[in-house]
């Protein structure tokens, strides 16, 4: 103990959680490549991957990108897969990164932003319009507007004082609620996320855990959150009610199975979940039954390397992937059909030095969006495609809009192309451009394409064309 502050250093630093609801995925086993981002705390880099068929890591072109500081350690993304955060521990601020079609990273123009004394954990909101940090030493969370670059801009009250010594950040799916554990407090706070993305401490503003809570996640259905109890050795478990206040489960805590637990991550059906256990040098792998208590699997850990550390999983749930600190390596898994977690034939990749965080983007998508010719009917038609690689998208649903108004909605064919149409009269329009939406999923990531309108009006009364 230093200063009443629990030290660490580069061999264990502290941990946080992984982010659920917009975690980034790899396509499913087999298709298209995403990409896989580690910041190597000891290396001052972040380590640059493709996914390739059934999840096997390869490096991208340069590899690795260096940090202007010595100890990056936590990563996030944005939902759409083209901006990246990275927290420098030793620097007070975040490195803000834009994502190129290729899957490197480039610093934006203003590549730093302040975010208190020893930021840490890292959480964008589900929507990519706010994002927070914990700061460890200055006991805060500090909140992010996302601005439309990506780039991050402080509130008009920058930070929320919370705790002692924070660490792990979760959002829920619907990012109404978010949590943050404090280690020296052994307890969970949670907040409401009020306008613009402010958090406003709940009724109950903190919730008892077990001894140094660390890591901490939150459900698919938004129903469950779990905190990992590091000297305590437990996973505290709670209920969310509709708003989100936390009560613990019947079962409060389970025991962990490894030794040291870190992080957490839930599988997205929801039904497995699993903790990194930095001193076992192995993961614990639990089911969580139909009211999300957890229950150890018949296999109760998965092997991986040196002090493991942080994880991160794909949401079509076919591969997971986790950083182990005193090895440099990431470990690769396939997830089986019950959630076990089973080495790949090359069970792990260097990654650089004391590898940390890891986040995976999901894939960047293309929208062209044909011309509209305005009459009756209207005949919307977009095709949808991977961006690094130009093949189709098939399955997806689109959405076209017009003046923000929604036209029609269609799926998209073995080509990629959605085409739908609508029977109308009477628009009002104030722009020559109609938008083709993509919500994102699993594999893909949100976009957005536009598309010309073109004349004449053919029984649509166009009252205003610019």
């Amino acid at each position: 103990m230093a200063g009443g502050k629990r030290t660490r250093g580069l061999r264990r630093p502290a941990v946080a959680a992984v982010t659920l609801g917009w975690i980034a995925a790899l396509a499913s086993a087999g298709s298209a490549s995403a990409f896989v981002y580690v910041v190597n705390q000891g290396g001052a880099s972040v380590a640059q991957f493709s996914g390739g068929p059934f999840g096997a890591l390869t490096p991208l072109s340069p590899p690795t990108i260096a940090t202007m500081g010595n100890t990056p350690t936590e990563i996030a993304l944005s939902p759409d897969g083209e901006h990246a955060y990275v927290s420098e521990l030793s620097g007070g601020t975040v490195y803000q990164y834009d994502v190129a079609t290729g899957g490197t990273l480039t610093p934006m123009s203003t590549p730093t932003v302040a975010a208190g004394s020893a930021p840490y954990e890292i959480a964008v909101s589900p929507d990519g319009e706010s994002a927070y940090v914990t700061s460890r030493d200055s006991d805060t969370i500090s909140q992010f507007h996302v601005m439309p670059d990506g780039s991050l801009r402080a509130l008009a009250t920058p930070t929320v004082i919370a705790a002692d010594q924070l660490s792990g950040i979760a959002i829920n799916p619907s990012g109404e609620s978010v949590y943050v554990t404090s280690e020296i407090g052994n307890d969970v706070w949670q907040y409401s996320v009020g306008p613009h993305g402010a958090l406003i401490p709940k009724s109950a503003p903190t919730v008892a855990t077990g001894a140094v809570p660390l890591g901490v996640a939150v459900s698919p259905d938004g129903h469950s959150v779990y905190v990992v109890d590091d000297e305590g050795g437990t996973i505290s478990q709670y209920n969310a009610a509709p708003g989100g206040e936390l009560t613990p489960k019947p079962t409060p805590t389970v025991a962990d199975t490894g030794g040291d637990p870190y992080y957490i991550a839930v599988s997205p059906n929801g039904r497995s979940v699993y903790v990194t256990n930095y001193t076992g040098d192995d993961v614990s792998q639990y089911r969580a039954g139909p009211n999300g208590a957890l229950h150890a699997m018949s296999v109760p850990t998965a092997a991986a390397g040196v002090y493991p550390f942080d994880i991160a999983l794909s949401p079509d749930g076919r591969n997971a992937y986790v950083t182990n600190l005193g090895s440099g390596t990431v470990s690769q898994y396939a997830v089986a059909t019950g959630g076990e977690l089973l080495p790949r034939g090359v069970p792990a990749v260097a990654a650089g030095f004391h590898p940390a965080g890891v986040e995976i983007a999901r894939l960047q998508t293309t929208i062209r969006v044909k011309p509209l010719k305005l009459g009756t009917p209207l005949k919307s038609s977009a095709t949808v495609t991977v961006s690094t690689t130009g093949a189709p998208v098939a399955g997806v649903q689109l959405s076209f809009l017009l003046d923000k108004g929604k036209l029609c909605s269609a799926r998209t064919d073995a080509a990629g192309t959605a085409t739908c149409v609508t029977h109308g009269t009477g628009l009002i329009l104030s722009s020559p451009h109609y938008h083709a939406v993509f919500a994102g999923n699993a594999d893909y990531a949100p976009s957005r394409g536009r598309g010309k309108l073109k004349e004449p009006c053919f029984g649509i009364c166009v009252h205003k064309l610019k």
